[in-house]
């Protein structure tokens, strides 16, 4: 299912800066150093994220520094809403207890710890105001991983700030389906809870 309204900005290794915005087809139209070239971005997980590899779709000659791939500001804040723990549950400790009685596997990243330290280090958006500000620390988030691996039920468990706080939803929102929890070898869904790291270097 093709993504309309993803925005994509693209910055290039010499400095120049593109932005776009795909439209019906899930395609954008760009020109970096006149090489043209057509990046269709397919939908393939059903909740809005789109991954890309830089060396399968530029031109020869064309090297980048980084892609950004997200969606309108419209799609984002539905994408967040829809991720977000409803407000005012109350939980129990077994609430985080994976039901089971005999062999348990927790939900993990799929790739590991180190592909999830890549994934964070390469879309985590440092906030400008904690920038000046000079702010570091960690926020302490807990999130359901769905017997599916859909995450859902982002909760804040200990801020640092509202808008690293905020950071730190819309990062997860975006993040790929980890591999769920399993009880016997039957995918369950679990809790997982995880820090998140803004330091300044």
């Amino acid at each position: 299912m093709p993504l309309q309204g993803i925005q994509v900005t693209i910055v290039e290794e010499e400095g120049a800066t593109h932005k776009y915005t795909t439209n019906a087809e899930g395609k954008i139209t760009a020109e970096l150093v006149k090489k043209n070239f057509t990046l269709e971005l397919i939908d393939t997980t059903g909740n809005h994220r789109t991954t890309t590899n830089v060396v399968a779709f530029y031109k020869e000659n064309v090297r980048t520094d980084n892609v950004f791939l997200r969606l309108s500001e419209e799609l984002e804040e539905k994408l967040i809403e829809s991720k977000l723990e409803p407000e005012g549950i109350e939980h129990e400790p077994e609430d985080f207890i994976v039901p089971c009685s005999d062999s348990v596997v927790p939900a993990s990243y799929r790739g590991g710890i180190p592909s999830m330290m890549r994934y964070i280090a390469f879309h985590i958006i440092y906030p400008q105001a904690c920038i000046k500000q000079n702010v570091q620390g960690k926020v302490y988030v807990r999130f359901k991983v769905k017997a599916s691996g859909e995450i859902s039920d982002i909760n804040i468990v200990r801020g640092l700030t509202p808008e690293t706080d905020q950071e730190v939803i819309r990062l997860l929102s975006y993040m790929p389906d980890f591999q769920p929890a399993t009880c016997n070898g039957v995918a369950v869904e679990s809790y997982f809870q995880m820090p998140i790291n803004f330091t300044l270097e």
